[in-house]
């Protein structure tokens, strides 16, 4: 006996009778499993599609169980009843000649939506941080990557349709943050989900206001103190020796609107392994992040708000064992390459003051200064650094900058007239303190007591950008 599968279409209101030539609205679900003779007049023309067949017709999907899409095209009627009832086969039982069924359901997820400038906005909520499974504790480039476009590489640096930091730009509470802060992968550290009220997306054709960087923007409002009062803390214990408490509380004294937060994480994975095992060598990290946003209205049409965020975190670097010794020491003797014990270290502080009002109902404006300094070192492990590496670096290099930027906007019925300008000064000074071998004019090592090599430099650079646009 051949065995094939039905579908059903039950409605909503769990009749069963017969559905022909009307139209059903409800769960789709498969029918149990009916036999039907080697006799029945049933075409079995049609394609195998393995275990199961989903169909999606506007917006509904309709999915038909079994090895087989049956075709009934030709002139045999399908012994195939609809809803409950007992098996069919020919000649036995009341048949019924299958019609055609509609179905309607709601269509599943939904396209980009469009801001107001016209690019495409894609949005996460406070709600759909606390849905994720590791809530407010997720971090913020997983936050980001359940945006369409978005993903991380191995160093956790974000990519925006496949750009990179330069390529992007960030704002926090309609505030753009330090351009250079961009190009710093660590400064994704310095934000965590917690405070995140809503985060948008805005990509695709962006409009002058953004030619700061146009591959993406990522745009966050943050919590306020007096819309959502309350503390929490929580705790994450995870494999490879992760642990990541986190506290936030907000609050309102007065005008004064407050919200904090800190968190602080330690796990035995701050990069990459550097070997195939699971547990990488010497891998460990701690890391600290705070950050705080204050706001206190002036008047009715005029308020005053400070965001002050610090981080830091202290890496070690994965070791590969087993290496050979590259170079020569004096009184080193033997010296495993999974016992060099070299770190790279970040520290960065951000604040911003920001002054922001309405005049007039068709008027606003906002100005706000930003500090910004952020410094990465290098320190080795000079002995094993020497021995496999023939140069032992202590390399720090550190940004300091101020910026200043404004914008005005003024409406005029549906449209909207924006002018601003961005003013910053950047300051960079790259530190390198070496040990190295003396070599001959081959390369070939000559002494094996290192000596020092010192580079010091910096620079400053400024940036003026003005910008109008009327969408």
């Amino acid at each position: 006996m051949q065995a094939y599968s039905a579908f059903a279409v039950h409605p909503g209101n769990g009749n069963s009778n017969s559905c022909r030539g009307q139209t059903r609205s409800g769960p789709v679900t498969d029918a149990p499993r009916r036999d039907v003779s080697a006799g029945s007049a049933i075409s079995r023309s049609g394609r195998h599609r393995g275990s199961s067949l989903a169909l999606l017709l506007g917006g509904a999907m309709l999915v038909i169980a079994g090895g087989w899409t049956p075709a009934y095209a030709q002139e045999a009627s399908a012994a195939t009843q609809i809803g409950q009832g007992a098996s069919a086969s020919r000649g036995e039982g009341p048949t019924e000649q299958l019609s055609t069924v509609f179905v309607e359901a709601p269509r599943v997820g939904r396209g980009p939506g469009v801001s107001p400038t016209g690019a495409n906005s894609y949005g996460i909520t406070a709600d759909d941080i606390d849905n994720l499974p590791a809530g407010t504790n997720t971090t913020i480039t997983d936050v980001l990557t359940q945006m369409p476009g978005v993903s991380i590489d191995q160093n956790q640096q974000i990519h925006i349709r496949n750009t990179e930091g330069p390529q992007f730009q960030y704002q926090i509470n309609g505030v753009m943050v330090p351009l250079d802060i961009n190009t710093n992968p660590p400064f994704i550290s310095m934000l965590n989900s917690m405070f995140v009220s809503k985060a948008d997306l805005l990509d695709g054709i962006l409009p002058a206001r953004y030619s700061y960087a146009t591959g993406g923007i990522v745009d966050i409002q943050t919590k306020d103190g007096c819309s959502d009062e309350g503390g929490q803390f929580s705790a994450t214990v995870g494999q490879r020796s992760t642990l990541q408490p986190s506290a936030q509380y907000a609050g309102c004294s007065g005008k004064l609107s407050y919200y904090l937060s800190g968190m602080y994480l330690q796990s035995d994975t701050a990069f990459s392994s550097a070997t195939p095992d699971a547990n990488p060598i010497h891998d460990r990290t701690r890391q600290g992040q705070t950050f705080g946003y204050f706001t206190y209205p002036l008047d009715d049409t005029t308020k005053l708000s400070l965001i002050a965020s610090a981080a830091a975190s202290n890496n070690e670097l994965p070791n590969v064992p087993g290496l050979d010794q590259q170079f020569n020491l004096a009184g080193v003797d033997n010296f495993s390459s999974a016992a060099i014990n070299s770190h790279l270290n970040f520290q960065d502080y951000l604040g911003i003051v920001t002054l922001s009002g309405t005049p007039q109902k068709d008027l606003s404006y906002q100005i706000a200064y930003a500090a910004h300094s952020i410094s990465q070192k290098f320190e080795p492990d000079n002995t094993g650094e020497l021995i496999f590496q023939g140069v032992a670096s202590t390399a720090s290099h550190k940004d300091h900058d101020n910026t200043l930027q404004g914008d005005l906007n003024y409406t005029a019925g549906s449209h909207t007239l924006s002018t601003g300008f961005y003013l910053g000064e950047y300051r960079v000074a790259a530190d390198n303190a070496s040990l190295v071998f003396p070599v001959d004019a081959f390369g070939n090592q000559t002494s094996t007591t290192p000596v020092p090599v010192v580079i010091n430099t910096q620079a400053t650079n400024n940036s003026t950008i003005l910008s109008g646009v009327a969408p």
